[in-house]
């Protein structure tokens, strides 16, 4: 059996493999819980930051979420908290940093009180967003592709793309790393670190055009939830969209509304913004 801490959008998700006899407490967990608890990896719009655990159980082949920020009610997540201490106890891994275990603690306290609307993710290419325009300005030529959800929202497609996948439009299905493609991976969770990265991989600075080569670009945003992780946006004709981690293409924020204005959308924990830059063609991601 193993578990999922699916709280992270560019990082990869920590995982606790699990042994027994705990994982026959988590077995009757899930049974006793199995009203609220959903397939792993569902059509909801989650929010930003913990988005529950997902159990893998090889024994019945099934796939469970726990703890589902509007969804569950407050003793699941109570469960949820202390089954994360009794399995980092047991299996510590080694993405999973103690700053970093906290900061997952606080996240899970915080997805507790999370009342944003909780509605399916585009299942079609056409969006529904207002007669407003996107406010985004730039003098480099780019370019804004249609929004097309479909291609990125389909079982194993979902799982194996984060943020950064989407907003390069490269699906590696490596859950892909800035620098990872060159060779030059980031090394601490920064705004100059993330996007240095991604220059390394060939994304360009926003003062800095993409050439003919490397057309059509694309507008990509960068945001940083701190001690934690980054969040990549990428722009289309009207709006911004994003895809959080290993959960669906969105062109939502975290109170439901469409992305206008990705400096001040709600992003849930991350709450630095660092900026923006060029998304070239011809990158290297990986």
């Amino acid at each position: 059996m193993s578990v999922i801490i699916d709280v992270f959008s560019g990082r990869p998700n920590p995982v606790l493999v699990v042994s027994e006899p705990l994982a026959q407490q988590v077995r009757e967990l899930v049974l006793t819980r199995r009203r609220a608890a959903v397939a792993g990896w569902p059509s909801l719009a989650l929010p930003l930051g913990f988005r529950g655990l997902v159990v893998e159980d090889s024994d019945d082949a099934s796939t469970m979420r726990l703890g589902i920020p509007g969804m569950s009610d407050a003793a699941e997540f109570d469960h949820v908290e202390e089954l994360l201490r009794s399995l980092t106890e047991m299996s510590w891994p080694s993405e999973l940093d103690r700053t970093t275990y906290d900061v997952i603690i606080e996240a899970v306290n915080a997805a507790r009180q999370w009342r944003g609307p909780l509605r399916d993710t585009p299942a079609a290419d056409a969006p529904t967003t207002p007669q407003q325009d996107v406010q985004f300005e730039a003098e480099c030529p780019y370019s804004r592709l249609d929004f097309n959800p479909s291609a990125w929202n389909q079982f194993g497609i979902v799982q194996t793309n984060n943020c950064y996948n989407y907003g390069t439009n490269f699906r590696t299905n490596t859950f892909a790393q800035p620098g990872a493609g060159s060779g030059r991976r980031w090394s601490s969770i920064a705004c100059d670190a993330i996007g240095q990265a991604a220059v390394n991989d060939g994304a360009r600075w926003l003062r800095d055009c993409v050439p003919p080569s490397g057309q059509p670009a694309l507008a990509m945003a960068c945001v940083i939830w701190p001690g934690a992780d980054y969040h990549w946006y990428r722009l289309h004709p009207r709006f911004w969209a994003h895809k959080p981690g290993q959960t669906p293409v969105r062109d939502t924020d975290d109170s439901g509304a469409t992305i206008l204005n990705v400096e001040t959308c709600n992003r849930g924990p991350y709450t630095q913004f660092c900026g923006y830059v060029w998304a070239a063609a011809n990158m290297r991601v990986a």
